[in-house]
């Protein structure tokens, strides 16, 4: 699990150079001393729950045990609607599965108190995303092989290497590895261009309510034939999408045991 807690250790890691960000209000982040200071104690506790709970990692030499599942995710984003869209593709069974939903006001929020007013706040809605993608499904993404299709670089790059200069990024890219550790993945992420992205779909159409049943808006999705094409090809199951608190932001060790207890209930 070399990518988990990597962000975790920003405390440390700043001291070593100037940061490259500025605090809410655009002031300039205090130069590090040597002194044992609150993140720093906040590093070291967070550190001591991952040592305690980090599982067993496997690696198949030969066939993995199960065929891959595959998933993509994307973002909509502009002054009317921040929708995140998720597909993914259980090569196991043939299933297929969507879910979408915009952005909760307190996540924007807390965007917003970690990195002051930004102009646009895609690159962490596209990171946000993997995070829900992970969070709604970690069912089918238990114990296999995932290959993540994302078409943001600057997500993407924070899923790579498990770790962004930024503090919100790092804090999403802490929380997505820590879910993934705590699933026991094996995961991979690769870029996919933007017009060959299938969760754009659900990520620009809401989902509406017809019959008890939750499909995405008939109008909005037969505006763009390719669209309703693509989706009735897919043919896939809706889950709503489960997001991360703000809480648990702040204790990110908890995304480590997310997995076995949404799993033991059943979800």
């Amino acid at each position: 699990w070399g990518r988990v807690a990597r962000a975790a250790t920003q405390p440390l890691v700043s001291r070593c150079g100037k940061k490259p960000f500025l605090l809410p209000g655009r002031v300039q982040p205090p130069p590090e001393g040597t002194s044992w200071t609150p993140s720093l104690e906040a590093m070291r506790v967070f550190l001591r729950v991952v040592f305690l709970h980090l599982p067993p990692l496997r690696w198949y030499l030969g066939q993995p045990a199960k065929p891959k599942v595959v998933v993509y995710t994307d973002v909509s984003y502009d002054a009317t609607r921040q929708g995140l869209g998720v597909i993914v593709v259980d090569t196991l069974t043939d299933k297929r599965y969507i879910c979408g939903g915009q952005v909760p006001p307190d996540l924007l929020a807390w965007i917003t108190s970690q990195r002051g007013d930004l102009k646009t706040k895609i690159n962490q809605c596209e990171l946000l995303a993997v995070v829900a993608a992970v969070m709604t499904f970690p069912d089918i993404l238990l114990e296999r092989d995932v290959v993540f299709w994302v078409d943001n670089t600057t997500a993407l790059s924070a899923c790579v290497d498990g770790y962004s200069n930024f503090p919100d990024l790092a804090t999403l890219s802490n929380a997505l590895h820590l879910l993934l550790a705590g699933l026991r993945t094996r995961s991979y992420f690769l870029h996919v261009q933007g017009k060959e992205n299938c969760a754009d779909i659900p990520s620009r159409v809401p989902f509406v309510d017809i019959a008890g049943q939750q499909v995405l808006h008939p109008f909005l999705l037969s505006k763009v034939p390719a669209d309703k094409l693509a989706i009735d090809g897919i043919n896939a199951s809706h889950r709503p999408m489960l997001f991360p608190s703000r809480d648990q932001l702040n204790q990110p060790a908890e995304f480590l045991l997310f997995g076995d207890s949404r799993c033991s209930s059943g979800v």
